[in-house]
């Protein structure tokens, strides 16, 4: 029972050092990033894309782009986030009105 508590312990500490972003990257185009990744990386996703093309929501911010993994991880990774994972799932557009593939990308970095 006490290595329990100790592990715990160190697993709690561990993730309040940590902070998390994901990126949603849809089949067809558009990207959603739920998390504070700075509007430098936010800029460096939508470089191609319009103020029309760009929307904050209650499920993230999204752009109507397309966004290679290559580039999505490549730039996460130079702003000092670490990849932890990938899903392939299925997520609404930015419609909201059906669900779409996508692959989401699972981020983290030290709020140190």
């Amino acid at each position: 029972r006490d290595w329990f508590f100790f592990l715990f312990s160190i697993l709690a500490a561990n993730l309040s050092q940590l902070r998390y972003a994901t990126v949603e990257a849809f089949a067809e185009k558009g990207i959603r990033v739920n998390g504070d990744v700075g509007s430098i990386v936010l800029g460096c996703l939508s470089q191609k894309a319009g103020p029309k093309q760009k929307k904050q929501d209650e499920r993230g911010w999204f752009c109507d782009v397309h966004v290679p993994a290559a580039s999505i991880l490549d730039l996460m990774s130079k702003h000092g986030w670490e990849f932890s994972n990938a899903f392939h799932t299925k997520a609404t557009n930015v419609q909201g009105t059906t669900l779409v593939p996508a692959t989401m990308y699972v981020f983290s970095q030290s709020r140190n």
